[in-house]
């Protein structure tokens, strides 16, 4: 498995999935591949993401590391 942001897609709507407390992401098109895959950082304790984390498509474009996100 890669351990990085390697796909951008555009949202439409989030929505809850029927009953059980999550929501179901849909979106408008086809995801697409990033030209440089966002990483995580070496050796930085706590950049790994423990849920679902959101951020703005400028953030994605300009970052190189995956806490660099939010």
């Amino acid at each position: 498995p890669i351990s990085a942001v390697t796909h951008i897609a555009e949202l439409e709507e989030v929505a809850p999935y029927q009953n059980s407390g999550k929501m179901m992401l849909r979106f408008k098109g086809a995801a697409k591949s990033l030209e440089n895959p966002i990483h995580l950082r070496e050796g930085k304790i706590g950049s790994q993401p423990q849920s679902a984390r959101y951020t703005t498509r400028a953030k994605l474009l300009k970052a190189k590391f995956v806490d660099e996100l939010w």
